[in-house]
């Protein structure tokens, strides 16, 4: 990849998620009312938290220097991931900070009750998981806003995480957030099978800056969903490009 080409790849898509930000966002707020859809007023409003704001600037920037320095292409794929892994969670997890700080931010979705799925968990226990699942569609109108919505996945991974790693809010919410960034995986060895290695290395970086990634990887439980989500998407698409019989067991 030439570095001219490199130079007008990143400027087309600084531009479309630019594009993004001024569009959709207050349209959102305009035409629909919702008004914590605006990112300006989310997350880097007076209120928020110089320090974590400080942070996410700091990440950007060392991240885009060493993109420009072309550090990143010398490493091997398992360490550019754990890299790409830390950044991304470290970030997320500042972004979200900056909104009252880390505690705050990273547990008070988690119980923003009726609304979220971990206010669903004494029902999980009560009823046991296997009933629970078996008997989703009636419990749903006794559950939290989002479960009314969508499958159990939600409540199971949260009761699953429970039963694992013991219960603890800010537990429950870190491993989340884990899960989430663990996308980073097969996103990457899917986008790999189609570009080389210094364009799906950007691909990587512009994912963890893109504003639906940062806004919600660290505060919902939609990064897990996307998680599960990728690995059909790698296991339909490889059989495919490698010319293998095996695209159905994706």
């Amino acid at each position: 990849m030439s570095k001219t080409f490199e130079k007008k790849l990143v400027l087309k898509w600084f531009s479309i998620l630019s594009l993004i930000c001024l569009s959709f966002f207050p349209f959102m707020q305009a035409l629909l009312g919702f008004w914590w859809a605006l990112p300006l007023n989310v997350r880097f409003r007076p209120s928020a938290n110089p320090i974590y704001v400080f942070l996410c600037i700091i990440i950007f920037v060392s991240i885009v220097y060493f993109w420009k320095k072309d550090l990143l292409s010398s490493l091997s794929s398992s360490k550019f991931l754990i890299f790409s892994f830390l950044s991304a969670f470290i970030f997320h997890i500042c972004l979200a900070s900056t909104d009252k700080g880390f505690y705050y931010a990273i547990t008070h979705p988690f119980i923003a009750t009726p609304y979220e799925y971990y206010a669903d968990l004494p029902k999980v226990r009560f009823y046991g998981l296997k009933e629970f699942v078996g008997n989703y569609a009636t419990l749903m109108k006794t559950l939290s806003l989002h479960a009314h919505t969508h499958p159990p996945g939600g409540d199971v991974f949260l009761y699953l995480v429970e039963k694992i790693f013991g219960r603890g809010l800010l537990r429950s919410s870190l491993i989340t957030v884990i899960v989430s960034e663990l996308s980073i995986i097969p996103l990457y060895y899917t986008i790999k099978l189609f570009l080389n290695k210094k364009a799906v290395r950007l691909a990587i970086i512009i994912w963890i800056f893109t504003p639906a990634i940062g806004i919600y990887n660290a505060v919902c439980m939609d990064g897990v969903f996307m998680f599960f989500m990728l690995f059909p998407f790698y296991f339909i698409l490889y059989p495919y490009k490698k010319k293998k019989k095996y695209t159905l067991c994706g």
